[in-house]
């Protein structure tokens, strides 16, 4: 079964709508929340997974949808971040985070609430969203 794709752009409907199962809501208000923090940065394109088991949130700059800066693979069961252009962020995170088949990522608690959750991620994404 192949993933299916959406545009988020329905402005009466919240973004932690766009998922696929209701049991990634928790997760998905979470997602919405942090990227409150960063106005410049917008969420483009959402993809429900072919076997219905995560939802996919694709984000990039307010100004200029592409390049995709995050990916946030949401399921019931936690949140994947997916850093698209790891050389932005400093190298002493860049190095914490693990590689997966195509980028570096890191789980969400990880990064916002644990070892990673210093100033050094935020400002990178804030610098970049500058550029």
């Amino acid at each position: 079964m192949t993933a299916r794709h959406e545009r988020p752009d329905d402005l009466k409907r919240p973004l932690c709508t766009y998922i696929y199962n209701c049991k990634h809501l928790r997760y998905a208000t979470r997602c919405m929340s942090f990227l409150g923090r960063f106005c410049g940065l917008e969420v483009w394109r959402v993809q429900y997974s072919g076997d219905n088991s995560y939802t996919c949130w694709y984000a990039g700059f307010k100004h200029k949808e592409e390049p995709y800066i995050l990916n946030f693979n949401i399921s019931s069961k936690n949140i994947e971040v997916e850093f698209r252009h790891p050389q932005y962020l400093p190298i002493n995170v860049r190095i914490e985070l693990r590689k997966n088949q195509n980028w570096r990522c890191g789980r969400f608690n990880d990064l916002t609430e644990g070892k990673l959750a210093r100033a050094d991620v935020t400002n990178a994404l804030l610098e970049e969203e500058n550029r």
